[in-house]
């Protein structure tokens, strides 16, 4: 059988200090690259040109994760797609998995177990998003997005290097809770304030939990895994800010009206 040809997918937006892992993970992988730029105002996309000159860029402003996801698999040539985010990158063990599948692709999606960064370690998880899958699956979700089939989990890891210090993680909070208001807002969920002051109260600790306990942060030093699942489990608090900003201070109906 012969060896599929395989599109590379990333989606970027400000990914300057990450992106040149991310392309140089699957560059030897793929065929052709696709970026969807979320208008990035750095170096983003000069990295991307000098790593991979041949990439095809498109851009188009982020609306929702599932949206964005699903106009990139319209932009490739090819019937299978390797698409990872532009703060992750294959481990060598992965990129091998993929080069040893490529002549027998029988399944329609393949994926790895991730390690999330968490200050200067990292922590292992099952990634339920496919890397490696057919073009015609279509990707649901505002902001985790899934497909509605199995995975094939290969062996080998996929790296996510999140925020280096306390000024992006915010700006990831930040951008999360955004999307997160808006996915609301777009649901015509009428919370009222005695509601949202529950959702602020009860939901970060129940996160605090999931994380620090159940996805085991505390391997990554009891102080450490403690603040990270902290900060992650205060999200919840920003998003209920958010939409309270939204909703109540600026009275937004529609999800579009907010920039």
């Amino acid at each position: 059988m012969d060896t599929q040809q395989i599109s590379g997918v990333i989606l970027t937006h400000n990914n300057k200090r990450t992106i040149e892992k991310a392309v140089q993970s699957i560059a030897h992988l793929v065929s052709e690259l696709v970026i969807v730029d979320d208008f990035s105002t750095d170096d983003t996309l000069d990295i991307v040109r000098r790593v991979y000159p041949k990439v095809k860029i498109v851009q188009r402003k982020l609306d929702r994760f599932d949206h964005q996801r699903n106009f990139s698999l319209q932009q490739v040539s090819h019937p299978w797609v390797l698409c990872i985010d532009s703060d992750e990158a294959l481990d060598i063990q992965a990129q091998d998995s993929i080069k040893n599948i490529m002549n027998r692709l029988d399944d329609r999606a393949y994926g790895f177990y991730r390690l999330n960064q968490s200050f200067n370690r990292f922590t292992k998880e099952r990634l339920n998003r496919p890397i490696l899958f057919k073009r015609e699956l279509t990707f649901q979700g505002a902001l985790h997005e899934v497909v509605a089939v199995s995975i094939t989990y290969l062996p080998g890891y996929i790296y996510h290097f999140s925020w280096k210090d306390m000024t992006e993680a915010l700006a990831d909070m930040n951008q999360y809770a955004t999307h997160q208001a808006k996915k609301w807002i777009m649901q015509e969920r009428n919370y009222p304030a005695l509601v949202l002051a529950g959702i602020a109260f009860l939901m970060p600790p129940y996160h605090f939990l999931k994380l620090y306990v159940g996805q085991k942060r505390f391997r990554n030093g009891f102080f450490a895994g403690f603040l990270y699942s902290a900060l992650m489990a205060s999200e919840w608090v920003w998003v209920v800010l958010k939409y309270y900003e939204f909703r109540f201070i600026h009275h937004m109906k529609n999800p579009e009206d907010i920039k």
